[in-house]
């Protein structure tokens, strides 16, 4: 059975979806007054709070100062008022590692993150993740943010934990300004995550086929693949990016290459259905895994399709990776017109899957009477068992299924 692909590209940032807290803070807390009148965007309350000795770099419980609350609300006159009166610390982190750069970042507040790196702030200083104030500004789409830092000194190659670039969130975020941006600013496109993922595996699993065309523009290399083999066109597959997929093929893109499973790009369109995927990838030249798509696509019905598979030569008893048969697929899935038709194609009315399941099998295991009796008509054994030792008939009273069953009963020995 083919498993899912785990997208490893962790793109979702530890800030993303933070929203800044408008409470006040706990009364007990010394630092209470000062962070409402923050909270409050009250300049004047905040001078005045000052005015009667509040620490102006005292934290909250969550290690959090007045200059981060202030950098992230975007409030310029008091970011000027913390870092004048009392001299606010610029480059103190949260318990989360995040700086008033890193927040001012994240929340698009250009003219402070400007202010901040006057002030002495660390660009590049990152988080416990080591999220960066320039990839959490890349992944938010703040182009502005992104420019300011990078004329800062800010390192665009610079890479999380994982190895996640800036440009890798930007292409995951389908942030197609500050990609290119960061492009212009020399950020390596075919740079990769400890796991072997680039920008254009993020931006194909994301299907932000804008992003996918900006890269290819570049030249981005269509060759890397992942620590499990899988590549561009695999991940856009998988996804059911189908403008991706035909971007990608329109670079000639290699429609055979398989991962370390032995899966290509044609197995995993069948085997998530995409048969529009599986079709575009046949007419580039696809022939590994056509028979995965002969399955899928009898499971659904799509007599075209199957038609043309069996007219290159696809055997109508060929099964796929869980070794079920288009027959199997369609009985399971109250696909009579295709049964008929596959059962006049020469298809094996008694072939079993790795289970030892048979169409018959399958269709009494749904209740669908219709393609039981035709099944029937064409040789079925209404007597085999599947590797549990159940009949079509013990499948059907399993399933609730009386009036199949009773049909069953008469052809039981």
């Amino acid at each position: 059975m083919l498993l899912a692909v785990p997208i490893t590209l962790a793109l979702a940032l530890t800030l993303q979806g933070q929203q800044p807290d408008r409470k006040a803070s706990d009364p007990d807390d010394p630092t209470a007054p000062l962070f409402r009148a923050i909270a409050l965007r009250d300049v004047n309350e905040v001078r005045r709070t000052l005015s009667t000795g509040a620490d102006v770099n005292a934290t909250n419980p969550e290690g959090v100062t007045p200059l981060m609350r202030a950098a992230m609300d975007g409030e310029v006159e008091i970011v000027q008022t913390l870092l004048a009166a009392g001299g606010a610390k610029v480059n103190v982190q949260s318990e989360s590692g995040e700086t008033a750069l890193l927040r001012a970042a994240l929340y698009g507040r250009v003219e402070v993150v400007k202010l901040l790196v006057a002030r002495g702030a660390a660009v590049d200083a990152g988080d416990r993740e080591g999220v960066t104030p320039l990839m959490a500004a890349a992944q938010q789409g703040r182009t502005d943010v992104v420019r300011a830092l990078v004329d800062a000194g800010a390192k665009v190659g610079l890479g999380d934990k994982e190895g996640i670039t800036p440009l890798m969130a930007a292409a995951s975020a389908n942030h197609t300004d500050a990609l290119l941006l960061l492009i212009a600013r020399g950020a390596d496109v075919n740079a990769k995550t400890h796991d072997g993922l680039n920008a254009m595996m993020a931006a194909a699993y994301g299907g932000h086929v804008g992003i996918v065309r900006s890269l290819l523009a570049t030249g981005a290399d269509l060759t890397v693949k992942d620590q499990r083999g899988r590549t561009t066109l695999m991940a856009a597959t998988f996804s059911g990016a189908a403008a991706v997929v035909s971007a990608l093929l329109a670079s000639h893109m290699d429609v055979e290459t398989a991962d370390m499973s032995g899966y290509t790009a044609l197995v995993y369109a069948a085997s998530k259905g995409y048969l529009d995927i599986g079709e575009m990838l046949l007419k580039a030249g696809a022939r590994k895994g056509r028979e995965d798509l002969l399955v899928a696509a009898a499971r659904k019905g799509q007599m075209p399709l199957v038609k043309a598979l069996l007219t290159q030569g696809v055997a109508v008893d060929a099964k796929d990776g869980g070794e079920t048969t288009a027959l199997l697929a369609a009985a399971h899935e109250h696909q009579i017109g295709m049964v008929e038709f596959l059962l006049a194609a020469g298809a094996d009315v008694k072939a079993i899957d790795g289970d030892g399941l048979t169409p018959l099998m399958g269709a009494a295991a749904t209740g669908d009477t219709a393609i039981v009796k035709v099944l029937l008509d064409k040789g079925a054994d209404p007597d085999s068992a599947d590797k549990t030792g159940r009949t079509a008939w013990n499948h059907a009273v399993r399933n609730g299924y009386s009036d199949t069953a009773k049909f069953l009963e008469a052809f039981k020995k």
